[in-house]
């Protein structure tokens, strides 16, 4: 009986991730409340009661922490591109594709990109951080003369992370018309152009035709 209770409490659990992860990437954090969720589950307001989650803060906490962990292992599964750049816009290429089509992607783009409203902060420090994979990788392509020697890797990557994420936050709000990764692929060009990279389109090719291995 015990086993059958906590069978139905992880089912209830992922049953309320998956309606708000809808509600936030919709609604946004100010926007979505426990009644929100309630709506997006068919259920009525105490089927999201705080047996489960004390706080609105608190369920888009386990929304981000889940969705990082899914990148982590995206990440774990681009160790076959070649390291730098290609890897970097490989794991950033089928990011992109998730956002498309699962909600909690999208609500974690969302509440990330609205986390200084957010009390307590967002989990953004843990196994997995964009920041860490660019500035790593944009690193690396330093270091094979991919791009010239001087580039500094954390602002590179600052930059091009923000402006990915930009693109994914217009697309989900319906400002712009959602062709993501052909989007990110314009602005990428651009901004390897800019900054003097070897092969710029070769780099994208590559990265493009990883990105189908998953």
């Amino acid at each position: 009986m015990t086993g059958l209770r906590e069978q139905q409490k992880a089912a209830t659990r992922e049953a309320i991730l998956d309606a708000a992860a809808r509600a936030f990437a919709d609604h946004g954090f100010e926007g979505t409340t426990f009644s929100t969720i309630a709506a997006e589950m068919g259920r009525p307001k105490s089927a999201v009661g705080h047996h489960q989650f004390a706080t609105k803060a608190k369920i888009a906490a386990a929304v981000v922490a889940e969705q990082l962990e899914d990148w982590g292992r995206i990440v774990r599964d681009a160790e076959f591109a070649p390291a730098g750049l290609v890897r970097l816009l490989t794991i950033m290429t089928v990011a992109a594709q998730q956002v498309r089509v699962e909600a909690r992607a999208r609500a974690t783009i969302r509440l990330v990109m609205e986390r200084e409203h957010i009390k307590p902060e967002l989990p953004l420090n843990g196994s997995f951080t964009w920041s860490e994979l660019a500035e790593g990788e944009i690193g690396r392509a330093v270091a094979d003369g991919v791009l010239p020697a001087g580039t500094d890797p954390a602002e590179v990557g600052r930059r091009l992370i923000s402006a990915s994420f930009g693109v994914y936050a217009l697309e989900n709000s319906g400002f712009q018309a959602v062709d993501t990764v052909r989007n990110l692929q314009v602005i990428w060009l651009d901004m390897l152009r800019a900054l003097g990279a070897r092969d710029p389109e070769f780099i994208l090719d590559e990265a493009a035709r990883a990105a189908k291995h998953f």
